[in-house]
């Protein structure tokens, strides 16, 4: 659950960007430490810098709000300012001038924890059941044709998280599943088991998973060398889902 306070969302000194970006990927370790873990200081620093480039183009230049642009991408995936789940994200961040940063920096704050207490529920009850949700929709994941993606993608999101999809509501949805759509041919797959396996990925991780540094994974299956073969490629990355999935509830099983 989101953890800022109102003061580091006020917090208005200027980033001296070395040491800002060090003091993230600490606080990233704290923030999510299962995830940083999996990818390491090294890595976690390439999620700081990319999450700092991307809060300047919004105007945020302060160590509050970029901190907290920083903190949302964990939570909503790298590219949550864009995606069309979270409309709230765009509507809070507004034009881009730093000197209005501060008062939309508490409504992207306010608004986030709107979302959070829709989307995952009272101490992520709504998240852990969609992860279990997830796995078994993809141990038995349907063969279909490209036409039923849509359809189909429509009734798995209501199935395997209905507090989001609710949340989200249709016409954002449908919009995601257009994006997954063509993100899918934009790597060779056609397959309307394939397609559906990158629309949940967006569903479950952001539109944007196929290049979040959050979750390298999914980048470097879908453009492996290795793997010529793309029914072969979104198979793999169906398997390597599921193995990320199966951790996770592993994992929220070793805490509770």
């Amino acid at each position: 659950m989101l953890t800022i306070s109102k003061a580091q969302v006020e917090a208005f000194k200027p980033i001296a960007l070395s040491d800002f970006e060090a003091s993230m990927v600490d606080h990233g370790a704290r923030f999510s430490p299962k995830l940083a873990a999996v990818l390491g200081k090294e890595h976690l620093l390439v999620v700081v810098q990319t999450a700092v480039k991307r809060a300047a183009l919004h105007g945020f230049t302060f160590t509050g709000p970029v901190r907290l642009f920083i903190e949302l991408g964990f939570l909503f995936g790298s590219s949550f300012d864009v995606d069309p789940q979270y409309p709230w994200a765009r509507e809070a961040l507004g034009e881009p001038d730093p000197d209005t940063q501060m008062a939309r920096a508490q409504e992207l704050h306010t608004a986030s924890i709107e979302a959070l207490d829709s989307i995952n529920g009272p101490d992520d009850a709504f998240l852990d059941a969609a992860f279990h949700n997830l796995q078994a929709l993809g141990e038995d994941m349907p063969q279909i044709r490209p036409e039923e993606v849509p359809a189909v993608a429509l009734s798995a999101m209501a199935q395997i998280h209905p507090e989001k999809a609710a949340h989200v509501g249709e016409a954002a949805l449908r919009s995601l599943i257009a994006a997954g759509e063509a993100e899918a041919k934009r790597h060779g797959l056609y397959d309307g088991h394939d397609i559906l396996v990158l629309v949940m990925l967006m569903f479950a991780f952001g539109q944007g998973c196929t290049a979040d540094p959050l979750y390298p994974w999914i980048e470097r299956t879908l453009g492996s060398d290795k793997i010529t073969d793309p029914v072969r490629r979104a198979r793999q990355l169906k398997q390597k889902a599921l193995t990320w999935v199966r951790a996770v509830i592993k994992n929220k099983q070793s805490d509770g």
